[in-house]
This record gives structure tokens, sequence and C-alpha cells, in this order.
């Protein structure tokens, strides 16, 4: 979704339609109900994986 994002923000040329728009918008709508569905032990587990650099 981010590369789709940035091409929106950054090609005047990039014309999206509508179908593909509303298919990535329940994609989302999707992956953000199944996430709300995870243990909150694990959502606070991936916002620290996400949020803190990895250490070799």
């Amino acid at each position: 979704m981010q590369a789709q994002r940035n091409q929106a923000d950054y090609d005047p040329r990039f014309v999206p339609y509508r179908s593909e728009v509303t298919g990535d918008i329940n994609r989302v709508e999707t992956c953000i109900d199944r996430f709300g569905k995870v243990s909150i032990k694990d959502r606070r587990a991936f916002a620290v994986y996400v949020l803190l650099p990895l250490r070799a």
C-alpha cells in the first residue's frame, strides 16, 4: 500500500481505477480487523518489533 500511496502522491500521470482503490481499501480494512483480533501481547510485541531497530 505504501508504494501505491507514493505513486498517487508523486506521479502526476497516475490515474487510479475506482475498483482497484475499493479493493485496496477492503484489503486494508481486513488486515486492520484481523490485527485487532490478535492477542494484546502479540500486538505489543509487533509494535516493539516495528518501532525499535534490530540489534545485531
